[in-house]
């Protein structure tokens, strides 16, 4: 082999190992077989390149029709991005309609609660300016029917006088509930440890002839605050007509992952031809609205109320709470343990 031809086969070889390494800037002049081979090669390695860069740029057009298997993979590769490239705009499209559609139901739905919110407040202001003049009008009916048993000594005549004093009352108790039921769901409901909701009540309500025995603590429920009237009210109609009410227990039990708060007093009960109509409105020897308001209250927050007692020997009240309506409450006494360790 001459020196020349042993110097054309040293650079063929350091030409060749450059393409092995991805370098494709270099230059080979030379002609012949392996030569013309080699340039081809490179020239078809650039191409390449440019065509990927091409496809990182979103272009999936490109296709390779050279370089045997290796142009199957690249042409797979690029079909697949293609399609996927498509799809994601599919999906895209459909994400920003989803968006102004939901945009649009959140405007609507802002322009509803404002208008609602308006209406609310002015009836508000209307069934509270009503009230007050039903109030005035009920106090001076009731100076006029003082002012008459002052004058009358008829035994029907005094009868009258007492009956109208007792629609009095209970026009002044329908009054009062249309006051309460105005705030009914206007509240946001809260986790409240009905335990201790249960003790402000019977503190509120000491009267020395009852006793009460909570057996509740340390457990939440998801509900409006308005529920510690529901507690105030069994415990007024324990009182009111229960008979010889002298003790009342809370208590509770879970099953089947729902917890049943149990109110029970020791009075009269409730006849069982009644039991059905406790909750009406319109029952009851009041305004019928007590028992009627607290199931209202109740079932704001998925919370449904029984009466299961036997008669004579006591009223049983059960509210019954979904399992995502409670939950155990740690004091802060063991947080404070907890957090320590």
């Amino acid at each position: 082999m001459s020196e020349n031809q042993e110097t054309d086969r040293l650079f063929l070889e350091k030409f060749a190992v450059a393409l092995a390494n991805g370098d494709l800037s270099g230059e080979l002049k030379m002609k012949g077989t392996i030569a013309g081979s080699l340039k081809s090669l490179q020239s078809s390695l650039r191409h390449l390149s440019w065509q990927a860069k091409q496809v990182a740029k979103g272009d999936f057009s490109q296709r390779v029709d050279f370089m045997g298997e290796f142009s199957e993979s690249f042409n797979y590769m690029a079909k697949s991005l293609e399609k996927a490239a498509i799809e994601r705009e599919e999906r895209e499209k459909k994400l920003n309609e989803m968006n102004f559609q939901l945009s649009r139901e959140v405007v609507k739905r802002r322009e509803a609660e404002e208008s609602l919110l308006n209406a609310s407040t002015k009836y508000r202001v209307i069934t509270s300016v009503t009230r007050h003049d039903i109030k005035n009008q009920l106090t001076a009916l009731q100076a006029y029917l003082d002012f008459l048993s002052d004058d009358i000594d008829e035994p029907q005549g005094t009868q009258y006088i007492n009956e109208a004093n007792h629609i009095s009352d209970r026009i002044g108790h329908l009054v009062e509930f249309t006051k309460q039921f105005e705030t009914l769901g206007i509240h946001t409901p809260l986790w409240l440890d009905i335990g201790e909701v249960i003790e402000r009540v019977n503190e509120n309500f000491f009267v020395g002839s009852i006793s009460f025995r909570n057996e509740i603590s340390n457990i939440e429920i998801y509900t409006d605050p308005l529920i510690e009237k529901v507690i105030y009210n069994l415990v007024q109609n324990s009182y009111t007509h229960g008979g010889h009410v002298s003790e009342i227990t809370y208590s509770c039990k879970t099953e089947n992952d729902t917890l049943t708060l149990i109110y029970i007093d020791n009075g009269v009960g409730i006849p069982a031809s009644e039991k059905n109509k406790v909750f009406t409105k319109g029952f009851g020897k009041n305004t019928g609205l007590g028992m009627f308001f607290c199931r209202d209250i109740l079932s704001l927050s998925e919370i449904s109320i029984e009466e299961t007692g036997t008669p004579g020997e006591g009223a049983r009240f059960e509210m019954t709470i979904p399992a995502e309506k409670f939950r155990k409450n740690i004091p802060d006494i063991l947080m404070d343990h907890m957090h320590k360790q």
